[in-house]
């Protein structure tokens, strides 16, 4: 798969991180990141990028937004932190991003082709702009899907029991539902006019 490489400024933003963390090293060097657990663990719980603490890592993507089509691959700024991996339409302003999840999983499916798991069982594929990249982003990604599981068998809690504004339930399950219904209004739709068109045809023979 080729896409289009991006001029030398955009590259500039990136910030490269090499430093390396094994899950248990991650979660002692940042013991503050507990603090974003709830006591309630099904209580609401959101992560802002603006404000949350952890080793940041950071590069321009495309995300198949669309998994019905697979040609379909929008350019997004992700941005992981802990657990949490979050695509953005731009690098500058985090407030409100397009998905936000804790890894539960990553693979590789190509050179620079990452699929990443919600705990949800939702999957986002992600293809990196620099190859050299993706050994990091592997790397970094398979600690973010041990912190999850750290949280969840710590709790003993299921994704579906969260509360639906929960950071480790995530905003991808809600993103695909309305998908969901979007293809079925447009199909019923089609379905409609196809009908209304062929009782037209009708009335004119």
């Amino acid at each position: 798969m080729k896409f289009p490489q991006e001029s030398s400024t955009q590259k500039d933003v990136i910030q490269p991180r090499e430093k390396s963390y094994s899950a248990y090293e991650y979660r002692s060097s940042h013991e503050d990141l507990t603090q974003r657990h709830s006591k309630n663990p099904r209580s609401s719980t959101t992560v802002s990028t603006e404000t949350s603490t952890g080793d940041r890592l950071a590069d321009w993507m495309y995300w198949q937004r669309d998994i019905a089509n697979k040609r379909c691959w929008t350019k997004v700024y992700a941005v992981i932190e802990a657990e949490f991996l979050q695509l953005h339409p731009c690098d500058r302003y985090f407030r409100n991003p397009l998905v936000q999840i804790a890894v539960a999983s990553v693979k590789s499916t190509g050179t620079q082709q990452l699929q990443i798991s919600d705990p949800n069982g939702e999957k986002l594929d992600l293809f990196l702009f620099y190859p050299e990249r993706a050994t990091l982003w592997s790397s970094r990604l398979h600690i973010a899907a041990s912190l999850t599981l750290d949280y969840f068998e710590a709790f003993s809690i299921r994704a579906c029991e969260l509360s639906r504004t929960s950071a480790y339930r995530g905003s991808l399950i809600t993103y695909r539902e309305e998908e969901k219904k979007m293809r079925k209004r447009e199909y019923i739709t089609n379905k409609l006019m196809d009908l209304l068109g062929c009782k037209r045809r009708s009335h004119a023979t």
